[in-house]
């Protein structure tokens, strides 16, 4: 089977020898070091948008039981709904965002978000505002927070580990700011206010989209061969649920996502209930946003410098948070709570931020987006259940204590899975792999060819890159 190089120097579209079908003739650019940090920015915005709107619902969770008084398990339902279809309703639509693109999907997942909190702003009851924030709403902005993750992983396609850890920051940096905003808000013009004004934020979304759709040119997208097949294989790749490795992975994650954040989901309501103001429990929140953004820029220094595979940390990780759960439960005084939360978000964000990572090096470039869309439904339904789970055991036995415990023993729970998946890993040789990826990625670059009409990912040194620039057509 003969193969010839081809000058890639027009854009135009190239017919077959007698073939009607017709491939492009594009091969995407490497971006510079400005179009990089542009790209970098729009997606930390989404970020800091999408997951700051989560945390800072559990101040507008306060003002809605006192508003109508509903109860807790009721009330819940805004933030759950909203965490589980923002992080998890992108694996519906994985498929999508490969093939139109992340750009225009941020664009429009923005205006839908805008107009489920307009609504939510004109509502008359709970069930509206449930409705509109937490199912509305989070399907809009579930567009942006996935499609901040692929951008990243298609234009720092060199080495995306890094930038991946890095783009979790600007969760961190959402969690410290929205609640202390929401906070002010609801303050100066009341709950509804506070609604009308986040849906006019949300609109900041469709900029950072129109950014990310005029770099579609820096796209290293790999194998597209995962588009075709029927709407079940588009929707999620079934190598990804056979892997045991990866299913056990899985798990710890679902439990993470169940138990973890339960501080930013319920600490204001608690610090109310234990006879402090409002705004007491919003700073506690943002302060374990902050520890969180350090904890992430501590992940990210571990992901750069440390040797050892990057699970190894999750055996030493887990137990600390399940200890900072139960510090935070028995701590009364304002002090001692300030240092219980500050160990929090810093252990469960240096915890956190390693996934993105780790699914990328578990799944590939090519079934990234798919992998972290499955990824996230873990998240979405950990959110759901464990910010429902909450509000129900408030109601039924009056305290949030049996929460934490069950928060303590989950973290304990993937401490111990976490040693198996270690050694599972060991067995298999993937270790070794992965180690040989991070090696290859500080010295190799992405170049893409296309052969019998399928995109696929060649790799080459970057002195043969910046020397040869060829694309490769195969006659049947």
């Amino acid at each position: 089977m003969p193969v010839y190089d081809v000058d890639i120097t027009t854009n135009e579209e190239t017919s077959l020898l007698g073939n009607k079908k017709i491939i492009p003739s594009f091969i995407p650019k490497n971006a510079s070091k400005s179009r990089k940090s542009v790209v970098m920015f729009a997606c930390l915005v989404l970020q800091f948008i999408t997951v700051g709107y989560g945390y800072g619902l559990s101040v507008l969770y306060v003002e809605i039981i006192r508003v109508f008084n509903s109860p807790r398990s009721e009330a819940a339902l805004i933030q759950s709904l909203y965490f589980g279809f923002m992080t998890g309703g992108g694996v519906c639509w994985a498929w999508l965002i490969n093939t139109v693109g992340p750009g225009p999907c941020t664009m429009g997942g923005a205006i839908i978000g805008c107009l489920g909190f307009i609504i939510s702003g004109l509502g008359v009851n709970v069930s509206m505002v449930v409705i509109f924030t937490g199912a509305v709403a989070g399907i809009g902005m579930s567009f942006c927070y996935l499609g901040s993750f692929v951008t990243v992983s298609w234009v720092f396609h060199e080495n995306p580990g890094v930038s991946l850890v890095f783009l979790t920051t600007g969760s961190s940096l959402g969690q410290v700011v929205m609640p202390y905003v929401i906070e002010i808000l609801i303050t100066a013009f009341g709950w509804k206010g506070a609604f009308l004004i986040l849906g006019a934020i949300s609109l900041n979304c469709v900029a950072c989209g129109v950014l990310i759709y005029t770099s579609k040119e820096f796209y290293h997208k790999g194998d597209d061969k995962n588009l075709e097949g029927t709407v079940c294989d588009r929707i999620c790749d079934r190598t990804l649920l056979t892997d045991p490795i990866l299913l056990m992975t899985l798990l710890n994650v679902l439990l993470l996502a169940t138990s973890g954040p339960i501080e930013a989901w319920f600490l204001v309501d608690l610090m109310v209930l234990r006879g402090y103001e409002r705004s007491v429990g919003s700073f506690f929140v943002s302060l374990t946003g902050f520890a969180n953004f350090l904890g992430r820029g501590l992940g990210g220094v571990l992901r750069l410098f440390c040797r050892i595979p990057t699970v190894y940390h999750w055996v030493y990780l887990a137990p600390i948070v399940g200890i900072s759960h139960m510090l935070v439960l028995n701590f009364f005084d304002y002090w001692p709570l300030f240092g219980a939360n500050l160990l929090y978000g810093t252990a469960f964000g240096v915890t956190v931020a390693q996934e993105p990572a780790i699914m990328f090096e578990a799944s590939g470039l090519e079934r990234y987006p798919k992998g972290i869309a499955l990824m996230n439904l873990m998240y979405g339904i950990g959110n759901f259940v464990g910010g429902l789970l909450g509000g129900i055991i408030k109601d039924e036995t009056g305290s949030y204590d049996l929460l934490f415990y069950i928060a303590t023993a989950a973290s304990v729970y993937v401490a111990f899975a976490t040693v198996g998946i270690i050694l599972c890993m060991r067995r298999s040789g993937r270790l070794d792999n992965q180690s040989k990826y991070r090696r290859d990625s500080l010295t190799q670059s992405v170049k893409y060819s296309v052969i019998r009409q399928d995109v696929i990912p060649v790799t080459v040194s970057r002195e043969e890159r910046e020397s040869l620039l060829i694309r490769s057509y195969s006659y049947s």
